[in-house]
């Protein structure tokens, strides 16, 4: 309490040091470093994962990963009671950077979540904590941006080896308990807000391609240069690539995922309570879908309003130590983006992974219905997971690998 940090010769609370940060306009900004700000040694780099997600994906239960990592996202938010907090989503878990005065609520909270998960799903959510000063030690950097989606509304883009490097200690075995947090049935974690009632965007052009690209260059400034040509590269050749569109965003009437959010918020499997929560978000999901359609109003909820920045919250494109983007394309300009990275890899500067589906998925977490609302975007039938393993193979192929490049992978 009190510690303070520079930026702009002033001095700000660390705790309101990502608060006071401006935000970008323009998503090609953010493949320059000099947009992106130092996170104080005080903090903490928190991951999120779900252990073993690729088989989990493989078993048909991607929609319960997905909704996972949007979970601890959720749980951290909500035990902070505030939605302004530097996350990123990442399919099967998420990375988020932390003040020194907020890591003990987000901890139980993702403590409670593990338990749950566990308990209710039986899955494991592994939880890590690496502070920023020691990563800075080892040479490490750990810079944080926002893009802005809508006014008074941005996403968190990440940059540097530090959030790699705070993935590889929490997730490798011989130093994964130094970082981890356990679960904790000690209550209910907390999930207001937490939504996955959309059904699945469908492609509009012909596949959902999932994109994750790591620079391998040497110095950031090389690295920059690399995502610059990615990102200008993509917006020339799909300037309507975005994978949600008003024609295909309809809210879901599946009573799988009704059960599942249901589960979540009840922290039960059945019974009397979960049968009338389940009832209750599909009336509410029967509500919405019609007063979406047709823009309409009732109460404080005005569809036309909620749909118009719908389009607007996504995170379908980010930065955090890597290039992530979902994508709807055409055949023929899935090829031309494989072929562009292709060449980009075979020039060292890149390692990268795909994955192909028919499908995006959306994924809310709602703070109101009017501006305060966010949906997490991955690819149907694995998205993120399947990319991050197929660059991990790629990785491991490369004889000398840089340190600093190595990515996250389930």
């Amino acid at each position: 309490p009190g510690e303070t940090t520079t930026r702009g010769g002033n001095s700000v609370p660390t705790r309101d040091f990502y608060q006071e940060l401006p935000a970008r306009e323009q998503f090609t900004d953010l493949a320059d470093p000099a947009v992106y700000h130092d996170v104080p040694g005080s903090w903490h780099v928190v991951i999120t994962d779900v252990v073993r997600s690729t088989a989990a994906v493989e078993a048909g239960r991607y929609k319960e990963v997905n909704v996972l990592g949007a979970a601890s996202i959720v749980a951290v938010v909500n035990a902070l009671g505030r939605s302004e907090v530097p996350y990123v989503f990442g399919g099967d878990g998420a990375t988020l950077l932390l003040a020194p005065d907020d890591l003990p609520a987000a901890k139980t909270a993702l403590a409670r979540l593990a338990a749950s998960a566990q308990e209710l799903l039986g899955l494991e959510l592994r939880v890590g904590v690496v502070p920023v000063e020691e990563l800075l030690r080892e040479g490490h950097s750990v810079q944080v941006t926002k893009l802005a989606l809508s006014p008074g509304k941005a996403l968190a883009m990440l940059w540097g080896s530090g959030v790699p490097r705070a993935e590889r200690l929490v997730k490798d075995a011989t130093t994964a308990a130094r970082y981890a947090v356990p679960a904790e049935p000690s209550g209910a974690p907390p999930l207001a807000g937490l939504s996955c009632r959309w059904e699945p965007l469908p492609s509009r052009h012909g596949r959902m391609l999932a994109v994750i690209a790591l620079a391998r260059e040497a110095t950031p400034v090389k690295a920059a240069a690399t995502y610059r040509r990615i990102v200008e590269f993509l917006e020339t050749t799909l300037p309507m690539s975005a994978p949600i569109h008003r024609s295909t965003a309809r809210m879901g009437k599946d009573p799988r995922a009704f059960a599942l959010e249901a589960t979540l918020r009840t922290q039960r499997t059945s019974g009397l309570r979960h049968w009338l929560t389940r009832l209750h978000i599909a009336v509410e999901s029967w509500i919405a879908r019609h007063l979406l359609r047709r823009g309409a109003r009732l109460g404080g909820f005005d569809g036309k309003a909620y749909f118009e920045s719908l389009l607007l919250h996504t995170d379908f494109r980010k930065f955090d130590g890597a290039l992530r983007l979902v994508l709807d394309v055409s055949p023929e300009q899935g090829a031309r983006i494989h072929a562009f990275l292709d060449e980009l890899q075979g020039e060292g500067a890149i390692v990268y992974g795909t994955h192909e589906s028919d499908a995006a998925l959306l994924t809310c977490v709602v703070g109101d219905l009017v501006h305060d609302h966010v949906h997490f975007i991955d690819g149907a039938g694995g998205g993120y997971a399947f990319a991050a393993q197929r660059m991990k193979r790629r990785l491991a192929e490369h004889v000398a690998t840089p340190e600093s490049a190595s990515p996250s992978a389930t």
